[in-house]
């Protein structure tokens, strides 16, 4: 598992996801939306429990833990 600090780019990144979802009607928790910015800047997969919460952020690979 990575730790990584949470930079300038990836507020920009999650901006740009927030404005994405708030235009489809499709908004989730901030921090989720923070935890994919950083995810799509790095290259990352993210682990969930709850894959359809982040269906629909483009881009963004899940691996579902359920």
């Amino acid at each position: 598992m990575h730790v990584y600090d949470f930079t300038e780019k990836d507020a920009k990144k999650a901006g740009e996801i927030e404005a994405d979802l708030l235009k489809k009607g499709k908004m989730i928790d901030l921090e989720d939306i923070m935890l994919a910015g950083v995810a799509l800047l790095r290259n990352e997969k993210v682990l969930t429990l709850n894959a359809k919460h982040f269906e629909n952020i483009e881009d963004l690979e899940l691996e579902n833990l359920d």
